[in-house]
């Protein structure tokens, strides 16, 4: 599980246009 916290703070740091 390499990058799992990149993930983990991209997906908590998600611009509007990724929810959009």
């Amino acid at each position: 599980m390499c990058g799992l916290l990149e993930i983990i703070l991209f997906l908590e740091t998600k611009p509007d246009w990724l929810i959009n």
